[in-house]
């Protein structure tokens, strides 16, 4: 998206909090109306989960699990399971989605 305009908002924000934000512009006849409200959380996307273990298996079910990542400030909603179901051709497809430890 190209602007004409911009501004940074960069100190006073606190991570994990949600911000409203709107604008509009004035000049010597006044103010004209505001914008769409812009709401976003002050986050980052979740580090890289580690430790992905295989917790066990038997011949029908097969269990990982793995050490929760830094969420980034903002609550980890789920995980996304993707596998190689073997094909040879290295594309991994998603298989499941669970719950995140926050929700």
């Amino acid at each position: 998206m190209t602007t004409d305009s911009k501004f940074t908002k960069n100190t006073g924000l606190i991570t994990g909090s949600v911000y409203k934000f709107r604008v509009r512009a004035e000049n010597e006849a006044g103010a004209g109306r505001y914008s769409y409200v812009n709401t976003v959380i002050a986050a980052r996307v979740p580090s890289t989960p580690s430790a992905f273990t295989l917790l066990d298996q038997t011949p029908t079910t097969i269990d990982f699990g793995w050490v929760e990542p830094y969420n980034g400030g903002s609550q980890i909603t789920y995980y996304k399971i993707y596998w190689d179901a073997g094909l040879s051709t290295a594309s991994f497809s998603l298989l499941a989605f669970t719950v995140g430890p926050d929700t």
